[in-house]
Formats: C-alpha cells, structure tokens, sequence
C-alpha cells in the first residue's frame, strides 16, 4: 500500500513538473500572449470567407442571367431562321390568301407555347400572328413590337412591349407578297429558369 501511495505521488509530482515547465516554455507564453488576437481573428476570418461566397455566388448569378439571355437570343433567331424559311418555300398565292394558316402550319411544335410570331405584307402591316387572334387591329409591324430600346444583332432587337415588359424580337426578310416576320419572346420568359436557380444559391448563401 505504501509503495502504491509513492508511486502516485511520484506520478503527481512528475505531472505538476510537466505543466510548471510547458508553463514556463517560451513557446507556450507567446500562445497566451497571441491568443486574444486569435480570438479576435476568428469572426474577421468568418466575415472575410462568408464575403468570398458571397462574391462569388453574385457573380455566378449574373453570369448565368448572361447565359440565359444569350442562349434566349440564340433560340429566337434560330426558330425565326426556320419560320421564315418554310414560309418561303410555300407557294406566294397560298400565303398571300391565308397568311394566319399559313403561319400555323410552319410552326414546330416545341415553339407554340414560348414565343409570340407575327408576320407582316410588303406594306410592313401585319397580317398574321401567333398565338392567333379573333380580331387584328390594322398596325405596322413596329406598331405592333413596341418601342426598340437596342439592337442587338443585326436582325435582333431588345423592345419595350405596351404593356412595359422587356423583350427581344427577331426580324426576317420573307418573298413578296409578304414583308418580314418577328419572332418575340420576352425577356421574364428567357430568364425563368434563371430565376429559380438564383433563388437556390442565394437560399444556400443564406444558409451558410
């Protein structure tokens, strides 16, 4: 029993030793004495991290909202290429007796829901137009897009409609007896999907 209690006050001994000496170790005082500076790094580093994700989650947003208005654009001018070449192919007396038929039956499928397309006679004013109307009121075709705000490309332009909203249009050339058409979509349309991917990067900033 005696040889137990020496041995453990030997083990005490040896461990306030140990603590007395990494006290007096230069290394460890100059960690107390660092310590309330790191202390008070640790949010300044937090802060600067949460501004690196926050800075780049914006700028992954903005570069997507590019992305998607370029592959917009790309989409209409595509879809106006086509329009334009299949109303060209079709026989001028057919077109210039029933424009509005016309229109429909060179219309894809994929197309008939994400953009409007109007179509105008070498007098640029419209006769035809998608999705389909009852009645048309006799305007112009630039009557019709509304106010042009840019050019974007050589046949795309950024409009202003009558009812506010921003939209592109993409003008063609068509053989007489018609003029041009304009295929338009709006700008909130292009940049719906978008949208919900920038409401999840700022749900997930926010959640960080």
């Amino acid at each position: 029993m005696a040889r137990g209690h020496a041995a453990s006050a030997s083990v005490h001994a040896d461990s306030i030793k140990g603590l007395a000496q990494s006290v007096a170790d230069p290394t460890y005082r100059r960690l107390l004495t660092a310590e309330p500076m790191l202390r008070r790094a640790v949010p300044v580093l937090i802060i600067a991290f949460l501004l690196t994700v926050g800075i780049g989650a914006v700028i992954q947003i903005l570069e997507h909202r590019r992305q998607a208005l370029s592959d917009g654009l790309v989409e209409i001018d595509r879809l106006a290429d086509i329009v334009a070449e299949r109303l060209a192919r079709m026989d001028g007396s057919d077109a210039a007796h029933d424009p509005q038929s016309a229109l429909q039956r060179t219309l894809p499928a994929s197309a008939a829901t994400r953009v409007a397309i109007l179509v105008a006679d070498v007098s640029e004013t419209v006769v035809a137009s998608w999705p389909a109307r009852t009645s048309r009121p006799t305007v112009t075709l630039m009557q019709a897009l509304g106010t042009v705000t840019a050019r974007r490309a050589d046949e795309i332009l950024q409009i202003t409609r009558h009812d506010g909203s921003n939209a592109f249009a993409a003008l063609r050339d068509l053989p007489h007896p018609l003029g041009r058409i304009a295929v338009v979509q709006s700008e909130a349309a292009m940049l719906a999907a978008w949208r919900t991917d920038a409401a999840l990067t700022v749900t997930l900033f926010a959640t960080t």
